[in-house]
């Protein structure tokens, strides 16, 4: 298993740990019904951008992003943890924050 996918089950485990035990410093958001078939869309109005979607998938207990997301609330981190974890997971939630080795052209390195 590439360290890709174990910096993503590593910060998916921390964020829906962390969901899980409601902590009293995380960023709250009530699911609405606009926002019951789009990650991106709460991704968006709690971070300002919509490529946190993954932490919003595991806050939601959910395990695939093609599932409707919980009308329920959300417990989030705030952004100074979601910077934390991703530094201390390796995870990385676009291509800009990816090191240069993962942003490789597969095809044009052969």
């Amino acid at each position: 298993m590439s360290s890709t996918y174990t910096s993503a089950a590593a910060f998916y485990r921390l964020a829906l740990n962390y969901a899980q035990g409601e902590p009293s410093g995380a960023l709250l958001h009530e699911v609405g019904p606009d926002e019951v078939y789009d990650l991106t869309l709460i991704a968006e109005r709690v971070y300002g951008r919509r490529s946190e979607w993954f932490v919003v998938m595991a806050a939601a207990g959910m395990d695939s992003p093609c599932e409707n997301v919980p009308t329920r609330r959300l417990y989030l981190p705030t952004e100074t943890l979601l910077r934390v974890w991703k530094a201390d997971t390796g995870y990385a939630a676009t291509a800009d924050e990816r090191s240069d080795e993962l942003n490789e052209d597969p095809i044009g390195a052969r």
